[in-house]
């Protein structure tokens, strides 16, 4: 049988109601549940692994993690979400190409996937920012894809 995850809507004595993230109603028999992992009991924890190329002076990268933190800390809308400040964990793994860094936050009960969306959104615009990019960088020439965004944001008005 293979694993029902998602939100329990109801529990009877015979059976335990699931919605999926894809809003499939599961039901599964009390008597075949092995395992429950409770994703909103006390608090949640959201996880933001940001992986960036290899030759980045990764002590910057923390600082601004850091910083990204602190200032989600002072928003008052993300504030009533998190239950302290985001902490930057450091260097997750390290590739031939990339270096993963990890932050974490404790939020709420179930609230740990939207504060990690909107943490992630943060670290992206503060590494953008800083000039960091967000993948490896390659010796190939430039995709046509690549080319056409660095076209559009040239006749946009923004860096390339």
């Amino acid at each position: 049988m293979e694993p029902a995850s998602g939100t329990v809507e109801d529990v009877t004595l015979r059976i335990t109601r699931v919605r999926s993230v894809d809003g499939e109603v599961v039901i599964v028999p009390n008597g075949q549940i092995v395992k429950v992992t409770n994703l909103s009991r006390d608090w949640a924890r959201a996880v933001v692994d940001v992986p960036v190329p290899a030759t980045t002076d990764v002590t910057r990268v923390q600082e601004v993690l850091r910083e990204v933190g602190q200032r989600a800390f002072a928003d008052p809308r993300l504030h009533q979400l998190l239950l302290d400040e985001p902490s930057v964990m450091g260097v997750e793994s390290i590739t031939l190409d990339e270096v993963n860094l990890r932050m974490v936050a404790r939020t709420l009960p179930g609230k740990q996937f939207e504060v990690g969306r909107d943490l992630r959104a943060r670290v992206a615009l503060a590494l953008s920012r800083e000039g960091v990019s967000l993948r490896a960088t390659t010796t190939d020439a430039p995709s046509a894809q690549d080319e056409a965004m660095a076209e559009d944001r040239a006749r946009a008005g923004g860096a390339a």
